[in-house]
């Protein structure tokens, strides 16, 4: 088994769109689903959860999920 590292990685990204349509397509279920996932759940509010799915997603056809409580902004 390899030897993970414990390392904390930092990126920006610049995005040249108004703040609401930023959040749309990172905060609600038919914006990750139209980058990102092939069908998200995503409960926005305050407590709320995130459960992300892939079927055949990507050049390697990728299936899978993931999820847990949002993060709060």
């Amino acid at each position: 088994m390899k030897k993970m590292i414990d390392e904390k990685v930092r990126v920006t990204t610049l995005v040249r769109a108004i703040p609401e349509r930023v959040y749309d397509a990172i905060a609600m279920a038919e914006g990750v689903n139209a980058w990102f996932t092939t069908d998200a759940l995503i409960d926005a509010r305050p407590g709320g959860k995130i459960q992300l799915h892939w079927k055949d997603w990507g050049y390697s056809r990728y299936t899978g999920e993931n999820g847990g409580d949002e993060i709060p902004c």
